[in-house]
């Protein structure tokens, strides 16, 4: 089936995931808010401002202090 990576928004921007860094190299454990996590294609059921193209994996939605 091969790799399937989710698109990760962080406080409603979108985040490219190929900078080479980690999420836990782009926001401390402290910071976290809450996670949010919709595991279906573009997003389904995630709020419609927060829904990705191209999310074929689907959308974590990131949210911080």
């Amino acid at each position: 089936m091969g790799e399937c990576l989710m698109k990760v928004v962080i406080d409603g921007t979108e985040v490219p995931m190929d900078t080479g860094f980690g999420l836990d190299e782009l926001i401390p454990a402290q910071n976290l808010l809450a996670i949010e996590v919709y595991a279906a294609l573009n997003g389904v059921g995630a709020p419609v401002q927060y829904r990705v193209r191209g999310a074929h994996c689907g959308v974590i939605l990131i949210w911080t202090k």
